[in-house]
């Protein structure tokens, strides 16, 4: 099976879905994001975010934000924050579908994330970026990397809170990993591959964000 900007656009061509037991999604605010993916190998570009924010300072993350009032859409959002924060133009992106939407933990924004193809290179054209991180989708597709997950207290229900060991040593968690996940998820059916899902006990999040609140 190769892994490639083909398969990404068959995996996409149908509706997000959300998965099994998720609890109903709200947030008080709308965001968008992008996935950015590469190939030759598929590769998602994610971000370090400056210590020095307020919100989320020093975790990884995709390119994305609230809408500014000149969005015509979501999309449109994702594509200027994409070009914003990675320097790569809404013209040398192909977008080729949405996930499912994901609430951050502390309920504060509901993200829509988007999935973009491109063959230009990323760079860290925000000062609120400490580098970027590419993070290779093979192995997780071909079951050769595992995906940790810890079950959490969630809105009344338990649920798996996914996270990553990046061999470069970062690990992405939170709603960045949710929706790695969820791509990773979509892949993996219409490569007819099978994922390698390990339970936890780590919580890379510490007391970060508490959890099992309302």
């Amino acid at each position: 099976m190769t892994f490639d900007f083909d398969l990404v656009r068959r995996a996409l061509g149908d509706p997000a879905c959300l998965p099994e037991g998720f609890p109903d999604l709200t947030g008080d605010e709308r965001a968008a994001v992008l996935v950015l993916l590469h190939e030759a190998p598929l590769r998602a570009v994610l971000h370090v975010r400056a210590a020095s924010l307020r919100e989320h300072g020093g975790e990884l993350a995709l390119p994305g934000g609230r809408p500014d009032p000149g969005d015509g859409s979501l999309l449109a959002t994702a594509l200027r924050e994409t070009r914003e924060e990675y320097g790569v133009e809404a013209s040398e992106i192909e977008c080729v579908g949405e996930l499912f939407a994901m609430p951050v933990v502390t309920g504060k924004y509901l993200i829509h994330p988007f999935v973009g193809l491109t063959h230009a290179p990323a760079r860290a054209a925000s000062r609120e970026i400490e580098r970027l991180v590419a993070m290779d989708l093979q192995p997780y597709l071909a079951g050769l990397a595992p995906i940790f997950f810890k079950l959490e207290p969630w809105r009344g229900r338990v649920v798996p809170t996914p996270f990553f060991r990046l061999p470069s040593g970062e690990v992405p968690y939170g709603a960045t990993a949710a929706i790695v996940v969820d791509l990773l998820r979509r892949l993996s059916r219409a490569a007819r591959t099978t994922l390698c899902l390990v339970e936890s006990e780590d919580a890379p999040w510490g007391a970060r964000y508490p959890r099992g609140g309302g």
